[in-house]
Parts: C-alpha cells; sequence; structure tokens
C-alpha cells in the first residue's frame, strides 16, 4: 500500500478525473495517492536529469527542451 503522504504537488480530483477520461471507472484513493507518488518521483528524476543538461550547456536555467531530452533519457536509462 503507498505509504500516505500530503500531496504537495497535486491535487487528487484533478488527476481523478484524468484516469477517468483515460477510460478508469471507480477509482480508490490508493490508486490515486499511488499515481501522485509516481509522478512526484518520476517528476524529480526529470529535473534532477534537466539540471545536469542545462549545466553541461554552461545555463543555470532550465529550458523546455532540457525537460524533454530529460525525459527521453530517463526513459531509456533509468536516473543517472
Amino acid at each position: 500500500m503507498p505509504e500516505k503522504t500530503k500531496n504537495l504537488y497535486f491535487s487528487k480530483t484533478p488527476l481523478r478525473r484524468l484516469m477517468k477520461q483515460a477510460g478508469a471507472g471507480p477509482v480508490s484513493e490508493d490508486a490515486i495517492q499511488s499515481l501522485i507518488t509516481q509522478l512526484e518521483k518520476r517528476g524529480r528524476e526529470i529535473t534532477q536529469v534537466a539540471i545536469k543538461i542545462a549545466d553541461h550547456a554552461g545555463r543555470k536555467t532550465v529550458t523546455a527542451n532540457d525537460i524533454a531530452l530529460a525525459m527521453d533519457y530517463v526513459e531509456q536509462h533509468g536516473k543517472k
């Protein structure tokens, strides 16, 4: 069972709506919390890689392109 934590970044109602739009029927609180936990974890991983990409390019500002590249990298290789 996912750990119970305060949702700092995501609200349950929009995520429940997103899950229903994706085709889910009734959605349990545990399912929503699990999705929140995974989104936060993946968001941190992608951001950490994007920061490395921006730093390598000599920038302090993370751009949308850095995020896109980081998403591709994390998807293919996992966080490094």
